[in-house]
């Protein structure tokens, strides 16, 4: 089962969200073995420090990287298999010089590159706003919303 794009995330981005789900989890379940609602203040606090730790890890840089060979891959996939259905329409073996107008045809664009680039890194900001409010919800109303509960 293939996920829809907007959840394809990376392994880092499957670390930073399980960690922030795992200590938001911990700060509740230790708040209510503690019976102190400042528990969760305190992993909020933690939960912050994930998220500006992932937003200066070198992801961004990886972006482009893994921008660059995802267009590269599906374009040589795209020609070789333009080819191939050439060939098979014709019955014949294209010239060197033909595969070569294919594949300049078939080349993307820059426009097309940067919008690869610009979806990968718009997923990132997603992740790393969505870390970044709930840490700070969880350490400025999170002992208010447990002593509330209680």
């Amino acid at each position: 089962m293939r996920l829809p794009r907007f959840l394809r995330f990376s392994r880092r981005e499957w670390f930073a969200i399980a960690t922030t789900v795992l200590l938001l989890i911990a700060s509740i379940v230790i708040s209510f073995w503690q019976c102190d609602a400042a528990w969760v203040s305190r992993f909020g606090a933690l939960i912050i420090i994930v998220g500006v730790i992932f937003v200066i890890s070198d992801l961004p840089e990886k972006f482009e990287e893994s921008a660059r060979a995802m267009v590269k891959l599906r374009t040589e996939f795209t020609i070789m298999s333009t080819i191939d259905e050439l060939e098979e329409q014709d019955h014949s073996i294209l010239t060197p010089e033909q595969k070569e107008i294919v594949r300049n045809q078939l080349t993307p664009t820059k426009s097309e590159f940067a919008a690869e680039v610009k979806r990968s890194k718009n997923r990132f900001y997603a992740v790393e706003v969505w870390i970044i409010c709930i840490g700070t919800f969880a350490n400025g109303c999170g002992q208010w919303v447990l002593e509330h509960l209680w």
